[in-house]
């Protein structure tokens, strides 16, 4: 009888797996692996546990109730036709709560999220280095085109990426996970987040590593480690030197921030990547949520693209025309309503104060990284950040409501 347990363990967390490992990859692969880790519980999975797998933490619940705001808002809003395409990206953010409740996460599945999460990643960086090596042999005449790294490397999209990455960095660095490897692991994050170019994504990962040494300063400070340091700071200058892309990026923050760099940014990179594009972004949203007749509950989903296209129009800014505000506060401001800001900052709010209580600070920066990635981005907007939203804060807080702490693994 225990070798049959083992074997429906066995298969369920390997179901488990596949469903995290898929993530950075193509978007058809997440709901696939979803819809075989779901069916592998109903299948293998416990009864009694099934009964008691939806007594789990308020903010997971949240995350639904916040989901359901988006077809409400459609029955509620007149002015908006009951359409499929309107919540498809957001449908994960009721599966994925739901499928991650119904498995009923104990100590050793969360370790399996936090490992695969690792490992998803590593792959996906070094199938991004293979790629770029791959178009440099075979592009190498255009080597010298503005973003030829950027488009050479296999991504999504950057920010989502970048985020990814750093989320699996803090597991990498707060676990006792490839602790042989740790090292070169942490390189190989670094050197695709300065080639993807990704502002908050380079400075959220030296302060990760600044908040990693704070905790273990006694045995981290010494000539090795400064010798290390030293030696990617020369590695991130190198890159940044040879991407063109990259330095206009890094160079037009340094202005922003006081240094006089804005000399060296390119004509193309003075266009193309000023900071103040979002406080024009942000202007905008404030200005269409303002007109709205009704802020409780927003102009619906997405129904932030059809208002923020004509206040564009108004203030002269066709240029934007097709953006989203690149907040996700505003934009579920916009679309869900003071309802739908204050359920997105109540899951934020309680998984920061639920990860100081446990004094889990891995759990604690896994939510800040991601609540400073949606002060730049709208990232319930597409489906990989509904994925990586849902997956992380899901598992922050059911890791935080154990009555016992995850040992097996954490530092």
């Amino acid at each position: 009888m225990s070798n049959i347990m083992e074997y429906k363990d066995r298969i369920q967390n390997t179901c488990l797996a596949l469903f995290i490992l898929v993530i950075p990859f193509e978007l058809i692969f997440t709901p696939i692996a979803l819809t075989i880790l779901i069916i592998s519980h109903l299948i293998f999975g416990s009864k009694n546990e099934r009964n008691t797998s939806f007594l789990m933490p308020l903010p997971v619940w949240l995350i639904i109730i916040l989901f359901l705001l988006h077809p409400a808002g459609m029955l509620i809003n007149e002015e908006l036709e009951f359409s499929y395409k309107r919540i498809d990206t957001q449908l994960l953010m009721f599966f994925v709560p739901l499928a991650l409740l119904l498995v009923n996460l104990k100590p050793k599945q969360i370790t399996i999220i936090k490992k695969t999460i690792i490992l998803s990643s590593v792959i996906f960086c070094l199938l991004a280095i293979t790629l770029l090596i791959y178009n440099l042999i075979v592009n190498f005449e255009h080597k010298g085109d503005y973003n030829f790294v950027q488009t050479s490397m296999y991504h999504f999209h950057y920010p989502y990426d970048v985020l990814y990455i750093n989320i699996a960095y803090i597991l990498l660095l707060f676990n006792k996970f490839f602790n042989k490897f740790k090292l070169a692991i942490s390189t190989l994050f670094f050197i695709i987040i300065v080639l993807s170019g990704v502002r908050i994504g380079l400075a959220m990962f030296f302060l990760l590593t600044v908040t990693y040494t704070f905790f273990n300063f006694k045995r981290l400070v010494n000539i090795r480690s400064l010798l290390i340091l030293l030696g990617l700071i020369i590695l991130g200058l190198i890159m940044i030197k040879n991407s063109k892309y990259a330095s206009d990026k890094f160079f037009d923050s340094l202005e922003k921030i006081g240094f006089d760099t804005g000399k060296y940014v390119s004509e193309i990179g003075e266009k193309y990547h000023k900071i103040s594009l979002r406080e024009k972004l942000w202007s905008s949203a404030k200005q269409a949520f303002s007109e709205n007749r009704n802020k409780i509950i927003g102009y619906g989903p997405q129904g932030s693209r059809e208002v923020l296209d004509r206040t564009y129009k108004e203030k002269n800014l066709n240029q934007l025309i097709g953006l989203n505000s690149h907040n996700q506060y505003l934009t579920t401001l916009l679309n869900n309503g003071i309802i739908g800001l204050l359920i997105l900052i109540s899951i934020i709010s309680i998984g920061f104060i639920s990860s100081l209580n446990k004094k889990s600070a891995q759990n604690f920066l896994l939510v800040f990284v991601i609540a400073i990635a949606f002060i730049t981005e709208s990232m319930l907007e597409r489906q990989k950040g509904v994925t990586i939203f849902t997956v992380i804060l899901t598992t922050v807080c059911i890791s935080n409501n154990l009555n016992s702490r995850i040992i097996d693994g954490s530092v």
